[in-house]
């Protein structure tokens, strides 16, 4: 697969528990990645450098924390993410994108401090997150 330009991957439903770095220097031409149904907690940094993907699905995993580099993807107009186990979002900046269009954090325990942070930096994108729980202490 040395010189295949792909364009669209689903490594759903594999049990991956990480995505090596090189993934984004090997498929730089990406537009849609499916990850979903894996056991992930993080993205690598490198994934910035996917300067096309446009729709990334990180749902049903195991995040934690929402990764900063999702911020990062220039291209970017469709995020999913829900059905983890994020309580926070990598970032205390801004999250300003002039391309991403949807963002679902559906069913994820997201700190009341989060949705804060979460619904002062929605200004260009449609924001999916929950019902407030009462956080647990």
């Amino acid at each position: 697969m040395r010189n295949t330009q792909l364009k669209t991957c689903d490594l759903s439903g594999n049990v991956l528990k990480s995505v090596m770095p090189k993934f984004s220097m090997k498929f730089s031409a990406i537009t849609d990645l499916n990850l979903s149904e894996n056991k992930l907690t993080r993205l690598p940094d490198e994934f910035a450098s996917l300067s096309a993907l446009a729709r990334l699905n990180i749902s049903h995993n195991s995040f934690i924390v929402l990764p900063q580099v999702v911020w990062k993807l220039p291209s970017l107009t469709s995020l999913d993410a829900k059905n983890n186990a994020i309580l926070e979002i990598d970032t205390d900046d801004g999250i300003a994108s002039d391309s991403l269009v949807s963002v679902d954090l559906r069913n994820n325990p997201l700190s009341r401090n989060c949705r804060r942070k979460l619904q002062g930096f929605q200004t260009s994108f449609l924001l999916h997150i929950s019902n407030d729980v009462d956080d647990d202490w």
